[in-house]
């Protein structure tokens, strides 16, 4: 789980690509990918916070979504 634009689920593919620039409209997200784009803002200072399945908490950079498994 992590900061989201506003929808409260996200089901990012490995295709998904990253905006070409800060606040880029999330147009086309869920009617064929680019959905970690929900995911990719600039909440706080070039991060968001994610919630893993292990109960940690730790701030992610927007980059870092990319490499996350």
């Amino acid at each position: 789980m992590g900061d989201a634009a506003w929808r409260a689920d996200g089901q990012p593919f490995q295709s998904d690509e990253p905006p070409s620039y800060e606040g880029q409209p999330r147009t086309g997200v869920g009617t064929g990918g680019n959905e970690m784009r929900i995911f990719c803002i600039n909440r706080h200072d070039g991060a968001i916070n994610v919630l893993f399945m292990d109960w940690t908490i730790r701030r992610v950079g927007l980059k870092q979504l990319w490499r996350l498994k």
